[in-house]
């Protein structure tokens, strides 16, 4: 099924549930289509890659009294087709059909696309950064002087001037008393583009897209690496089938700053949603995400869903050591060793998957089946 058009449907569905009104809307999405039974489970781990951190973050941002659980999106009939190479003969009786394991999954593990996790990445945005009061910057004024202030003049040497205050005489009077005033100073670029940033989450609070988009360009122009700043316009771009673009802000971010996460596993997932695996293979592959899991995790479904099988599985033991108790790696893990020739090293990953209470039944039932095939030595 197409990433992209089941990700757009559950966040069309989520925006229906919601008490307020949200800034970014219009999405609509297209029925999926159907895969064939080789490509279904990657295609499934890679669902499961993307929903990790955007499925935290929505929950930081939710209203109380608002429920998280959601129901499964509909799921297009999928043409079954004989398992081949890994899958033994006998375990289709063991699989469940393949639209109920679909429905399961995305109920469990709330698939997203990246266009989700950079709306999931906007709203834990704005959960950090409150509303702003409607202030501009500018330089300081100079200060009244008060009793408190006025620095009494030492009788040697002269008053100077110093980067901070300036001693002056009052030649008018019949006595000596100097007045203070605070030298002027210009917000720096950090502080202005922290400005625009706040400005502009005010702007999709109140559905201004458009402001909001100035005011993210903005403060890119003055912090070319502004991670936020760039996942933020990112997710407004994505909401307006702006791809192209939304893709081109993530370049450019990066290449200000390439050493953030965030920024190269969103670049990933949009790759990844246009069908551009082996790209977004290459970008996952960055050392600056060497020890990222969701990123990790990521890229061993893509590696699984290339046939890379013996890549695949390395990078799902990378994540694993970081979040052992993802069933939904061990899952992916099990499926490429299956498909490698290493029965044994694959009923201990089915195994492992097993200890996630959080994986639906019908997927617990699949893996329980693959269980008893390998147990009895017919895989």
């Amino acid at each position: 099924m197409s990433l992209v058009n089941q990700m757009l449907k559950d966040l069309e569905q989520r925006r229906a549930e919601l008490p307020r009104g949200d800034s970014l809307r219009g999405l609509r999405s297209a029925p999926p289509a159907a895969e064939s039974q080789r490509t279904f489970w990657p295609t499934l781990l890679i669902t499961a890659a993307l929903g990790g951190v955007g499925y935290g973050w929505w929950l930081t941002f939710a209203e109380p009294g608002m429920q998280h659980g959601l129901e499964a999106p509909p799921v297009a009939a999928v043409v079954a087709t004989e398992p081949k190479g890994w899958v033994a003969e006998n375990a289709v009786a063991q699989q469940p059909p393949a639209t109920e394991i679909d429905a399961a999954w995305d109920k469990t593990w709330e698939p997203r696309t990246a266009e989700a996790v950079s709306v999931a990445a906007l709203e834990e945005s704005s959960a950090q950064y409150p509303p702003m009061a409607h202030t501009t910057l500018a330089a300081e004024e100079p200060a009244t002087p008060t009793p408190s202030t006025i620095k009494q003049p030492a009788p040697q040497p002269a008053p100077t001037t110093t980067a901070t205050t300036v001693a002056s005489t009052n030649n008018t009077g019949t006595g000596d008393t100097p007045s203070m005033r605070k030298t002027p100073r210009l917000p720096s670029p950090r502080e202005q583009a922290a400005h625009d940033y706040a400005a502009a989450l005010d702007a999709l609070r109140a559905g201004d897209n458009t402001h909001a988009e100035e005011f993210l360009r903005a403060a890119l122009e003055k912090i070319p690496g502004h991670a936020q700043a760039a996942e933020t316009l990112a997710a407004t771009l994505l909401q307006q089938r702006r791809n192209q673009e939304a893709e081109d802000v993530l370049a450019e971010a990066i290449a200000a700053a390439p050493q953030a996460p965030r920024l190269l596993t969103l670049h990933a997932r949009i790759l990844a949603d246009s069908g551009r695996d082996a790209e977004a293979v290459a970008l996952l592959q960055t050392p600056a995400l060497s020890g990222d899991a969701e990123s990790q995790a990521l890229l061993g479904a893509l590696q699984q869903r290339l046939g890379n099988d013996a890549q695949a599985a390395n990078a799902y033991r990378q994540a694993l050591t970081r979040a052992p108790q993802r069933g939904a790696w061990w899952l992916g893990l099990a499926i490429s060793l299956e498909r490698s020739q290493q029965p044994a090293a694959a009923l201990e990953a089915y195994r492992r998957a097993l200890t996630d209470a959080a994986l639906d039944q019908h997927v617990v039932g699949y893996v329980r089946g693959r269980i008893d095939v390998l147990d009895n030595g017919k895989g």
